[in-house]
């Protein structure tokens, strides 16, 4: 078979998954339980070593394990007394993939119930294998490993890490973290490399292990783990953590950069079910609906409620008696066709935006009293 570089350990009694644990020489290690989704142990004050034999998984007879070679890995179920090795799968290295390049893969474990009893269960677990720049995906159910989808890399990945079941962390060579989905769309792609550093001073790495040629290989396992939607990245020196904003505040993050619009926009697209990146929502349109209701009320206030406010001083200024009409000469008079101007720019966006999300309640009593008090205020 070959030597074993990495074992990627699934644990379905892992709320957030599993990953790699190196295994060095005669010196073998396992994953942190303390830290889901992981590509190697080394963040979390809760951690504690699992062995593969130390008990069944609470859900089948065995733990199911991918073994990391230089030419294939091999997906087993090792039973719990270790002397029996149920073959599942094998994945040779992808054709394209650099020669003594070596795999990193995670695990993602993941229950829907089909029905309303939970002997009817369907387990699914996904497996993700990033070898140099090939990514694959594939999903294990009732002991067979179904193929789902591959995609190429413009940079040979470092590691990769589950974030939850429809996205995947793919760090690459260049510095970056990309976000995938399983699908294989990009979703999002940012730079993990912190301002005056290069690549090697941000994440480590060993080189243990050496190709067919003799050469040594840098392996990055026990560098990166996730947790959540926190990715940790360990450097020689620091480390560097990358979080993936919960919904609510990437439209706070919109809101305090005045891109009020950008932030409705969000919100709307939120209401309609588009959560591609996002992590902290649920699955269904209308579950979705009912969390973000009450805050979609919110923002418009807020919105309207920011806009009046700067009419109003806009005005003030102006004319410097408190934006009283009285007080603006005819020359000026333009004053007032720009602010019926903006409050009708106002209106018209409360209007789709109540609209939208099936909210005429709001538009016809809240809404409409706010632009009452304005106008009549002056």
């Amino acid at each position: 078979t070959g030597i074993v570089l990495s074992a990627c350990p699934l644990l379905a009694d892992e709320s957030f998954g599993s990953g790699n644990s190196s295994t060095q020489g005669n010196l073998p290690t396992s994953s942190s339980g303390g830290l889901g989704s992981m590509m190697g142990g080394v963040v979390g004050v809760d951690s504690g070593w699992k062995f593969f034999n130390e008990g069944s998984s609470p859900l089948e007879d065995g733990v199911t394990v991918m073994f990391i070679m230089h030419q294939h890995a091999l997906v087993v179920r090792l039973r719990t007394n270790i002397d029996h090795v149920d073959h599942i799968e094998n994945f040779s290295r992808p054709e394209g993939a650099r020669e003594g390049s070596i795999a990193y893969a995670a695990w993602k474990y993941t229950s829907s119930s089909t029905d309303s009893s939970p002997i009817d269960e369907e387990r699914v677990s996904w497996l993700a294998l990033a070898w140099d720049r090939q990514v694959q995906v594939a999903k294990l159910v009732k002991s067979k490993m179904i193929r789902h989808k591959d995609w190429k890399l413009d940079s040979a990945a470092v590691g990769i890490a589950w974030l939850n079941d429809q996205m995947l962390a793919v760090l690459n060579l260049k510095g970056q973290l990309c976000l995938f989905s399983k699908d294989g769309s990009e979703l999002r792609r940012t730079i993990f490399i912190l301002d005056g550093f290069v690549f090697d001073d941000s994440i480590l790495y060993h080189t243990h292990f050496s190709n067919r040629f003799g050469n040594p290989e840098r392996h990055f396992n026990n560098s990166v783990a996730v947790r959540g939607a926190t990715v940790y990245i360990l450097g020689p020196s620091f480390l560097t953590v990358s979080r993936l904003l919960p919904w609510k505040e990437r439209i706070e993050a919109l809101k305090m950069a005045g891109d009020w619009m950008g932030a409705l926009d969000m919100a709307m697209k939120l209401y309609d079910g588009h959560t591609q990146g996002v992590v902290d929502l649920p699955r269904t349109v209308d579950s979705i609906r009912g969390a973000i209701m009450p805050y979609l009320v919110e923002l418009l206030l807020s919105y309207i409620g920011y806009v009046f406010e700067y009419i109003s001083i806009a005005l003030s200024n102006h004319t410097g008696k408190g934006g009283a009409i009285d007080g603006l000469i005819d020359a000026d008079r333009s004053l007032l066709t720009q602010r019926e101007e903006q409050y009708a720019r106002v209106g018209g966006v409360a209007v789709e935006f109540c609209v939208h999300i099936g909210r005429n309640d709001i538009l016809f009593d809240t809404v409409f009293s706010k632009f009452v008090a304005a106008q009549s205020g002056g």
